[in-house]
């Protein structure tokens, strides 16, 4: 099928697949209903898949990286390579799903809502005892998830709201053991003197 499409300018073509003639016809009517409307909705007249939005996103958050995020409004190195990591497992589920080769805007939104509980039951790349996840970090994993659609898939036009995967976050557990970010008061009062005259008034602290 090749189709002129006046909004771009541009021609859009793309194999049928098939010999039968009949199968051509209802698949290119498909196709170009399909282009049409995405077009007149203001829609990127080219489509990706989990991969190319994974790499379009990498590739915009690479350009954030800063040596100095706290005056630029940056991030750190070890930030981008947090948020590959988180952004790397939308796309192992996408592929274990079947929709490796699919056009993002042909994934059913509600395909992801049982994500969480799939990365939960997945035992830790990284951890010799491939322990689970907590859920406060499968959750920071969804949010890098939505946000990479939001500001690439979303933004950038490539689907619109009604075709946002849907998540469900997991629910927060309640640990008896505390954490190792947690301060009392005295460690808290130190931390803020070093932040407001040290952090804040010298260069080169990562």
């Amino acid at each position: 099928i090749r189709i002129w499409e006046s909004k771009t300018r541009k021609h859009f073509s793309q194999s049928l697949k098939t010999n039968v003639r009949e199968i051509a016809y209802t698949k290119a009517d498909e196709i170009y209903r399909n282009r049409s409307g995405r077009l007149n909705f203001g829609l990127n007249n080219k489509s990706i898949t989990a991969t190319e939005l994974v790499g379009l996103y990498q590739k915009a958050r690479w350009k954030d990286i800063s040596k100095t995020p706290k005056t630029t409004g940056g991030i750190t190195q070890s930030s981008y390579n947090a948020i590959c990591d988180r952004i790397r497992y939308y796309e192992k589920f996408v592929k274990e799903k079947g929709y490796k080769n699919t056009n993002i805007e042909e994934i059913p939104p509600d395909t992801f809502i049982r994500f969480g509980e799939w990365l939960k039951d997945r035992k830790r790349e990284s951890c010799k005892s491939g322990g689970a996840r907590s859920n406060e970090t499968i959750n920071q994993i969804i949010s890098a998830i939505k946000k990479m659609n939001k500001d690439i898939a979303v933004d950038e036009k490539y689907i619109t709201m009604n075709e946002y995967p849907s998540f469900r976050y997991l629910a927060k557990t309640r640990e008896k053991k505390q954490k190792r970010d947690t301060i009392d008061k005295d460690e808290f009062t130190q931390v803020s003197k070093w932040i407001q005259y040290k952090y804040c008034n010298e260069e080169g602290i990562t």
